[in-house]
C-alpha cells in the first residue's frame, strides 16, 4: 500500500467487523486470520459485532472489543450474564459494570462515540444487521462466502435485498461467489470485487507429525489416506463419502485407501449414517473420523490426497490448508470456487459428481506416489504466491481505504 493510503488507514475511525457468529467453520476462521494479521501490522483500529458466539469467541476478544448482537446467546465461557440483552466485552478478563447495553440506540450511541468509520460485514446473511447499523451513516464493505444455492434457497429473500441494498462495494471469496452474487442477489458487476482467501501457511509437518496423526487416529502406517474436512452436511458431499469408497474398493480391491473426515461430528445421526453405509460395504475398518479439532492441519498430517466431495464451496479454507502442506486436491468443477485454485496441475478436476472419475484418480494417485507428490509441490507454491494472508491482507486493506475515501472500488 502507498504511503498516501496507509496515512489514510491511520486517520480512520475503527472499522467495525461483523461476523454472523464465531464458530469453527470457514468465514469466521477466514475474518480471524485477517484480523490477527491486521492486530500483527498495528493498523488500522478495529473491533468486533458477534451475531452469535461459538468457540473462537475469546481468541477475537484477545484481539479486540468484542460486541454480541442482542438476543445472540453468548458462548457457555462467557463471564456475561445469559438475561443481558446487549453484551459488550471488551479486551479482558471480566466485564465492568455497565457495559451490558440493552438496545439499539444504545449500541448506536457507542459506536458513534467510538467514530466507527466503516462496516465490514464478513457474510451476505448480515442484512438485518447492516439496516439497524445505518444511522451510522458509514461505507458498507460485504466479503461474502456464500455462492447461488445459500442465497436462493437458504436465505429469505428479504435478507439478501436488506444485504444488497446496505452494502456499498462486495467483496467475492472466488469468481463462482462473484457470479452468484449477479445472478442470485443482482449484483451489479461494477459493486463486485474478486479478492481469494487466504490463510497462514505455515511449515509443513514432518515425518513425526504424520506419524502421530496416524497413531492418533488409528490409521496403519502403509495406508493411502484420503482426507475430507467440513460439516457433515448436504453441500459437503457427506453422503458420497461412502460410494466414492465402495468404487474405489470396486477399482483396486488391493490398494490400502483409508478415508479419514476432520471436523463435523464423531456421533449422531449424519455419522451414524457414514458408519452405517461404511459397514454395509464391509469398509468400517477404512473410515475415521476426529470431529471438531482446535488445528486441522494436526489431522491433516497423516493425508496423502485431499477430496472436497463439495456441491457448494465457495473457495474452502481447508483446501488452502491441504495445499500447504503439498497435498494434492480432487474437486467438482461446478462445486463453487475449488477449480480456480486446481486448475489443471494442483490436483484433479472432475466433473461435477464424477465418483467413478475422481475414485480412478484416487487409485492413480495410491498407485504413482511421486505424481500426488509434484501436483502437492504446485499446490504449496500458488497458496505462497497468492493466498497467504500477508499478501492478501493488504490487497482488502486498499479496498477499505478506496471505499472509505471514494464510496466504491
Amino acid at each position: 500500500m502507498n504511503t498516501e493510503g496507509r496515512r489514510g488507514l491511520a486517520s480512520m475511525g475503527p472499522i467495525l467487523f461483523v461476523s454472523h457468529d464465531a464458530t469453527r467453520t470457514g468465514a469466521p476462521i477466514a475474518l480471524l486470520t485477517l484480523l490477527k494479521e491486521l492486530a500483527r501490522r498495528g493498523e488500522p483500529r478495529f473491533e468486533v459485532l458477534l451475531r452469535g458466539g461459538g468457540e473462537l469467541t475469546e481468541e477475537f476478544r484477545a484481539l479486540a472489543r468484542v460486541t454480541l448482537w442482542p438476543d445472540a446467546e453468548p458462548p457457555a465461557a462467557s463471564p456475561v450474564a445469559r438475561g443481558s440483552r446487549w453484551s459488550l466485552w471488551p479486551t479482558g478478563p471480566a466485564v465492568a459494570p455497565g457495559e451490558c447495553l440493552r438496545d439499539a440506540n444504545a449500541l448506536l450511541a457507542e459506536f458513534r462515540a467510538r467514530a466507527v468509520s466503516l462496516i465490514y460485514s464478513n457474510t451476505i446473511t448480515n442484512g438485518e444487521v447492516l439496516v439497524a447499523l445505518r444511522p451510522l451513516g458509514v461505507p458498507v464493505i460485504s466479503h461474502v462466502h456464500e455462492l447461488e444455492y445459500w442465497m436462493t434457497h437458504r436465505m429469505p429473500a428479504a435478507a439478501l435485498q436488506q444485504a444488497r441494498e446496505a452494502t456499498t462495494m462486495f467483496i467475492a471469496a472466488s469468481r463462482a461467489v462473484a457470479n452468484s452474487l449477479q445472478v442470485a442477489a443482482g449484483v451489479p458487476e461494477d459493486r463486485i470485487v474478486t479478492v481469494y482467501e487466504s490463510i497462514d501457511p505455515g511449515e509443513k509437518p514432518g515425518p513425526a507429525a504424520r506419524g502421530a496423526a496416524r497413531a492418533r487416529w488409528s490409521v496403519p502406517e502403509q495406508a493411502f489416506v484420503v482426507g475430507l474436512s467440513g460439516t457433515m452436511d448436504w453441500r459437503k458431499g457427506v453422503d458420497l463419502l461412502a460410494p466414492l469408497a465402495r468404487e474405489v474398493e470396486r477399482l483396486s480391491p488391493s490398494a490400502p485407501v483409508h478415508w479419514m473426515w476432520v471436523g463435523g461430528e464423531r456421533e449422531g445421526p449424519v455419522a451414524g449414517m457414514l458408519q452405517h453405509d461404511f459397514r454395509r460395504c464391509g469398509l468400517e475398518s477404512r473410515l475415521h473420523m476426529t470431529g471438531t479439532l482446535p488445528s486441522a492441519r494436526d489431522a491433516f498430517a497423516a493425508f496423502d490426497a485431499f477430496a472436497l466431495l463439495s456441491r457448494e464451496d465457495a473457495f474452502p479454507l481447508v483446501m488452502l490448508e491441504a495445499a500447504a502442506m503439498e497435498l494434492p486436491i480432487l474437486c467438482f468443477e461446478g462445486g463453487g470456487g475449488a477449480p480456480e485454485f486446481v486448475r489443471h496441475d494442483a490436483g484433479f478436476v472432475l466433473p461435477y459428481l464424477d465418483l467413478p472419475g475422481m475414485a480412478a484418480r484416487i487409485v492413480e494417485l495410491c498407485g504413482i506416489p511421486g505424481r500426488g507428490r509434484d501436483l502437492g509441490r504446485t499446490g504449496r507454491r500458488r497458496v505462497a504466491d497468492d493466498h497467504d494472508v500477508t499478501n492478501v491482507a493488504p490487497q482488502i486493506l486498499e479496498l477499505v481505504q478506496q471505499v472509505w475515501t471514494n464510496g466504491r472500488p
